[in-house]
């Protein structure tokens, strides 16, 4: 299921960050829940795409990735990101060939810790995963491997420009775990209970709820920045107030600061510590350089932040389904027969799965 008002806001408004994970139901039928969401310009989950089969395999994680594939089109650097489960990884690059794929940091560093139980190599590969710049990668990845050669092997091995910023080839922005998801199963953890009809519609009405509530904050709000990234550069202009700043031509200057420099260039929107780069905010370097040429640094800020593009994101309404009777169903769909499976299903118990109906979710449904 995908809601038509959720993928028009994601082709105008949202960073092309796709987060993709399961969760299992706790219905008669058990079976899985997928999910796919971004973030909106505010940092607030944006959901996508649902679907709902047997469980977490690879027949079924590609029918759900092949099914957002179809939903989505083809999106120019999308990125796409996952825990490691086999089923999801290995399906990604067949649905999304075109894509990178990024791998969520949280559950490499739970892994981490459940293989290596050393805190301080958690700790490190934190640190390294979430550094802007290679060199300090480099340095931080080289203590980790001093301490556990065996571990840096173990993280190596997983492909470093997959979970760490400075090496990633795509853009990923701020996003790096599959948290988005997660919050949602949290959201939706009494929903879970539901069968599979009353859960579609709690999904969809949670929807609904969503995007009035956060049409009436995006209209409330007096910045030309999100609240969220007017906080993040308002943080940073704090930062950049003892910086020292070196032009070198009209847009281009070298910033000092405790030491370390930084070469911003305005008109290209990057800075050497690459924060600026990846993040497409301005780094604290940039900031004082736009101080210096008396610049305004939130128009350098990338669309996806502005209080505009946020309300752009939730633009369109989401309407119930209204009572049955009124329904105006097509006679291909009307005519449709859904059986139950043919095989039992796997985490059921045997009189449930002789007794019970499934929905297996074959048709891509747009509301």
């Amino acid at each position: 299921m995908s809601i038509g008002a959720s993928l028009v806001g994601f082709h105008t408004s949202i960073r092309p960050v796709v987060a993709v994970d399961g969760t299992f139901l706790k219905a008669k039928c058990l079976g899985a829940l997928f999910i796919a969401g971004c973030k909106d310009g505010n940092n607030q989950i944006y959901p996508l795409t649902f679907g709902i089969g047997d469980s977490e395999n690879d027949a079924l994680c590609e029918w759900f990735l092949q099914k957002l594939h179809d939903a989505l089109g083809h999106i120019d650097d999308l990125f796409v990101i996952s825990d490691r489960h086999g089923s999801i990884e290995k399906t990604i690059h067949k649905a999304f060939p075109h894509a990178r794929h990024g791998v969520c940091t949280y559950h490499v560093g739970q892994n981490l810790k459940t293989k290596f139980k050393n805190p301080a190599i958690h700790k490190l590969f934190h640190d390294a995963a979430h550094a802007y710049r290679v060199s300090k990668f480099n340095f931080i990845f080289g203590q980790l491997e001093m301490i556990d050669p065996r571990a840096a092997r173990y993280l190596m091995d997983i492909g470093v420009d997959r979970w760490a910023r400075s090496y990633s080839i795509g853009k990923r922005y701020n996003i790096m775990t599959t948290r988005i998801v997660e919050s949602l199963n949290a959201v939706l953890k009494n929903a879970r209970d539901l069968p599979v009809l009353q859960l579609v519609e709690e999904l969809r009405n949670l929807l609904q709820k969503w995007f009035v509530t956060r049409q009436q904050q995006a209209m409330s709000m007096s910045t030309e920045l999100t609240m969220w990234a007017d906080g993040e550069l308002r943080s940073r202009y704090n930062m950049s107030a003892t910086y020292l700043v070196e032009p070198i031509n009209s847009k281009e200057c070298n910033v000092n600061y405790a030491g370390i420099s930084a070469q911003v260039n305005l008109d290209t929107r990057s800075c050497k510590c690459r924060q600026f780069d990846l993040d497409h905010i301005p780094c604290a370097h940039a900031i004082a350089a736009c101080r210096f040429y008396n610049i305004s640094c939130y128009t350098l800020c990338f669309k996806y932040f502005t209080t505009k593009t946020l309300l752009s994101s939730y633009s369109e309404c989401i309407h119930p389904t209204g009572n049955e009777i009124d329904w105006v169903v097509p006679n291909h769909i009307r005519d449709k027969v859904v059986l139950p499976p043919k095989d039992e299903m796997p985490n059921r118990k045997t009189k449930e799965s002789k007794n019970s109906f499934w929905w297996r979710g074959q048709e891509h449904i747009s509301l």
